[in-house]
């Protein structure tokens, strides 16, 4: 109710972005392939966000890209065992598609956690 003794309702609103992510460290493309899409992302709504993929550790930042971030989708269409007469080129680049565009990037520096002792931090708190 409002303060007028009205009833309204307020529908809650969300909105969606889409984010270029650019990952920064030690970490390899086979890591990625093999991972797949699993991840947690910690914060998205903080200056600093952080991502862990596995065993790893990511410290991210925004910043406005240079240009327009095209993001793009692979469009399998017909496997090849469907379709005996496709030519093997055709299989091997499948066509692309636009899914989007941002223009939003979140650079992640990859970080490394060390483990602190309780009685450290109990100590530090006090001084």
């Amino acid at each position: 109710m409002d303060a007028t003794g009205k009833a309204f309702s307020v529908k809650n609103e969300s909105e969606e972005f889409l984010i270029l992510v650019e990952l920064f460290g030690i970490i390899d493309d086979e890591f990625l392939r093999n991972f797949g899409t699993q991840c947690k992302l910690l914060g998205i709504e903080t200056e600093t966000p952080i991502l862990q993929l596995g065993h790893h550790y990511f410290k991210g930042e925004y910043e406005d890209s240079c240009g327009t971030a095209v993001i793009l989708e692979v469009n399998n269409g017909i496997s090849p065992t469907q379709d005996s007469n496709m030519s093997e080129s055709k299989c091997q680049n499948p066509s692309l598609n636009v899914f989007d565009t941002t223009r939003k990037k979140l650079n992640m520096t990859q970080v490394f956690l060390t483990e602190k002792n309780v009685t450290d931090l109990h100590e530090q708190n006090v001084m």
